[in-house]
């Protein structure tokens, strides 16, 4: 009897990259502050404002396994506004912290948000950023031929 090695096929739909977080942060963002746009990658001089600019930063990859593996991953949110004013940044914040209410949705998979941090720069801008970590899937294939036949030998 011939033994196949068989890597279990894993449904790319338990996969969480960074993709997905960036998608289910700028969907919170979106439901809450339409009048907002959310950009992402780097701030463009004479963007209009105020603006939000999200980046999804991974400080960590460890596998657990060779199906899955622990991911820890920093989301910086920051806006950006005209005015300005102190009062209005802090009252921003607390409506962001409201917004995302501890978790995030991301695919079909509410993700617990960890060493919550918000501050206020010299050039009047709000950073409020949070950190995920989450177990996830990997995609791995089949590296063997499925057994077809049996053979029983007594």
């Amino acid at each position: 009897m011939t033994k196949n090695k068989y890597t279990p096929r894993v449904d790319k739909s338990q996969h969480v990259g960074l993709f997905d977080i960036t998608l289910g942060v700028d969907k919170v963002l979106d439901e809450h502050f339409p009048e907002i746009p959310i950009h992402a990658g780097e701030v463009e001089e004479g963007m209009t404002l105020p603006a939000f600019y999200v980046d999804v930063i991974p400080t960590a990859f460890r596998h657990q396994s060779e199906y899955c593996k622990e991911m820890v991953v920093q989301v910086s949110i920051k806006y950006l506004t005209a005015s300005k004013k102190r009062l209005e940044l802090i009252h921003m914040s607390d409506e962001i912290a409201r917004a995302f209410d501890l978790v995030v949705l991301v695919r079909d998979r509410y993700l617990q948000l960890f060493d919550i941090n918000s501050k206020i720069d010299e050039e009047g801008t709000l950073s409020f950023d949070f950190e995920l970590r989450f177990v996830t899937f990997m995609d791995r294939k089949e590296t063997a031929e499925i057994m077809r036949y049996l053979e029983i030998t007594q």
